[in-house]
C-alpha cells in the first residue's frame, strides 16, 4: 500500500536521517511543571541534576534492553524485544512520567533496535533527548519495541500481532524506580507500523489504556485503522501526517 517503504522509509515529519528533530516536526507539548497535572497525577518537578556526562553513543542516559514472547507462544510474529531509555533528566526527576512508545516501520534488514539505535537512520533517542534538554518538553519515558523475526516485521506490515496493554505493563516494570503516568502515554508510529489490521498502531487505539496522542507518520491507511482512529475517545489526540513537513501541533 502506498506510504510503506519496506526497509528504509522516506523520514517521517518528526524524525530526520542524522537524528536531529525535523525542521517542522510535529510539536507533542507535555503539561510542564507551571502546568497543572493530569486528573490523580503526581506533578513533574526535576530534583538537583547531576552534570549531565554522555556515554559512548553520545546520550545523557541509559538504555535497557528486555526481550519478550507470550509464554508458551509459537508464532513468531509475537516475538520482539523492548527498548527503554532514560534521559538523565528522567532518571532526576520527581513523580510518574509520561510515556513516548515508538513503532518502527518495517525492518526486512532485520537490524536490532532499528531507529532506536540500530541501523544508520535517525535515532529517535536522540530526537527525545534534544527536546528534553532543550526544555521544549518536560523528562519523559522513551520505549520502543523492535524485532529480527521475518514474521513480526517483513511481510507488509509491522507487528501484525502486538499487545499495547501488556508491553506498557512491561516498560513499567522495567524502568522502576521511574514510573510511567498512565494519562500522558504518546504513541508514534511510521511507515509499516500503520499496516497492520490488528497490530501496530491499531492496537494502541483498541487497548484498554487510553493514549494522550497517536501520530501517524508516513503510514498506510487500511481501513482498520482509520476506523480505530475515527473511533477513539474524544480525549486522545490523533495527528496524521504524510510527505510533506507536518504543521506543528501543540498537545497541551
Amino acid at each position: 500500500m502506498a506510504g510503506c517503504a519496506p526497509d528504509a522509509p522516506r523520514p517521517p515529519a518528526a524524525i530526520s536521517n542524522d537524528g536531529a528533530p525535523a525542521s517542522a516536526a510535529v510539536d507533542v507539548t507535555l503539561p510542564t511543571q507551571a502546568s497543572a497535572p493530569a486528573s490523580g497525577a503526581a506533578p513533574i518537578a526535576s530534583a538537583e541534576e547531576p552534570p549531565m556526562v554522555p556515554d559512548a553513543s553520545g546520550l545523557r542516559g541509559k538504555t535497557l534492553d528486555f526481550p519478550y514472547k507470550p509464554e508458551g507462544a509459537r508464532n513468531k510474529s509475537l516475538a520482539y524485544e523492548g527498548r527503554i531509555f532514560l534521559h538523565q533528566k528522567a532518571l532526576s526527576a520527581k513523580g510518574p512520567l509520561p510515556l513516548v512508545v515508538f513503532f518502527h516501520g518495517l525492518n526486512r534488514a532485520l537490524i536490532p533496535h532499528r531507529w532506536m539505535g540500530g541501523g544508520d537512520e535517525g535515532d529517535v533517542r536522540k530526537i527525545i533527548s534534544e527536546l528534553m534538554e532543550s526544555s521544549a518538553i518536560p523528562p519523559v519515558i522513551l520505549a520502543g519495541h523492535g524485532s529480527i523475526e521475518k514474521e513480526a516485521v517483513s511481510h507488509g506490515a509491522s507487528f501484525p500481532s502486538f499487545d499495547f496493554d501488556n508491553f506498557v505493563d512491561l516498560v513499567d516494570k522495567q524502568a522502576a524506580p521511574v514510573a510511567i503516568d498512565r494519562s500522558r502515554v504518546i504513541v508514534t508510529g511510521h511507515s509499516g507500523a500503520g499496516c497492520s489490521e490488528k497490530g501496530g498502531i491499531v492496537s494502541a487505539l483498541n487497548a484498554k489504556l487510553r493514549p494522550l496522542a497517536v501520530l501517524s507518520i508516513d503510514t498506510c491507511m487500511p481501513g482498520t485503522l482509520a476506523e480505530s482512529m475515527g473511533g477513539a475517545h474524544p480525549d486522545t489526540n490523533i495527528i496524521v501526517t504524510w510527505g510533506a513537513p507536518a504543521p506543528t501541533v501543540k498537545i497541551v
